[in-house]
């Protein structure tokens, strides 16, 4: 079943260059620690080197059994929809969710409203109230929600087997252990098979 001919819409967050023939996508959970390590040491690293030419996609993949996975899928797309779609704002906030993962797993005693509210505080430098995004999370019909579905759905109907996993042009490498390449193997990986492109 191929869920990119079911929502041909569904692109993932752009964070590179848009229509560059050399696409890296990067299917990451925010309450992966694996894919905590590979957003602030590696993705962002080949965004700030390859970012004008080649097109890197986060694609929130949100697992089931990490505890509030999804929430916080939900919340990022309620930044990002509330602020236009401002990739800027994206990051930022996926920045603060990456770095301050541990309380995800610190979480026995909080509830899903004051998680809730711990991920919207992140969007205040964005000129967005706590409220705001809270409201724009709540309920079975927002469009956050639809995101964050659409987005897991998107990944399990890829077959990937989890996260943080990467697909190049389309292209799931099996044979590469993509997940544990530093900056320098991606680097020497993307010069040697795109020399033309770059």
């Amino acid at each position: 079943d191929n869920l990119e001919g079911k929502y041909p819409w569904w692109t993932g967050v752009e964070l590179g260059k848009a229509g560059s023939p050399i696409k890296i996508e990067a299917f990451l959970s925010f309450t992966c620690p694996d894919c905590a390590d590979h957003w602030t040491n590696v993705f962002q690293p080949l965004i700030a080197k390859y970012g004008d030419r080649v097109s890197f996609i986060h694609q929130p993949f949100a697992l089931p059994y990490q505890p509030f996975s999804y929430d916080a899928t939900q919340a990022a797309f309620a930044v990002y929809r509330l602020t236009n779609n401002d990739t800027k704002a994206w990051t930022e906030w996926s920045n603060s969710m990456f770095k301050n993962q541990n309380i995800v797993y610190n979480s026995f005693d909080l509830t899903t409203r004051a998680m809730w509210t711990t991920f919207a505080s992140w969007a205040e430098p964005f000129g967005l109230s706590t409220q705001q995004v809270i409201n724009a999370m709540n309920g079975t019909i927002t469009s956050a929600n639809y995101d964050a579905w659409y987005s897991a759905r998107f990944a399990r109907q890829r077959t990937l087997p989890g996260a943080p996993t990467f697909i190049i042009n389309g292209w799931l490498p099996f044979d590469l252990d993509l997940g544990s390449w530093t900056v320098a193997q991606w680097s020497q990986w993307i010069d040697a098979n795109y020399p033309d492109k770059l």
